[in-house]
């Protein structure tokens, strides 16, 4: 017995979650990076069988720090 993925596509969406591959190729990093910003907790997210699902707001606060950190070294240089 499988997943439903059109129940598993519910409960993403309503839970504040998107798969990984959409964060890989909106960012431009490598699968494996982003994978491990999962397992290591920059971004929070759940796996579910083989697919990693992240919170968007997760990366949506990861991606504010990135901003604010590249103004910071752009005011040094």
């Amino acid at each position: 017995m499988g997943i439903n993925k059109q129940k598993l596509s519910r409960i993403a969406q309503s839970a504040d979650l998107a798969p990984l591959e959409e964060f890989v190729g909106y960012y431009g990093i490598g699968r494996n990076t982003a994978s491990a910003y999962c397992r290591n907790g920059v971004w929070k997210a759940t796996k579910i069988g083989r697919k990693w699902f992240v919170s968007i707001s997760s990366v949506m606060a990861w991606e504010e720090t990135q901003i604010q950190s590249e103004a910071v070294e752009g005011a040094f240089n």
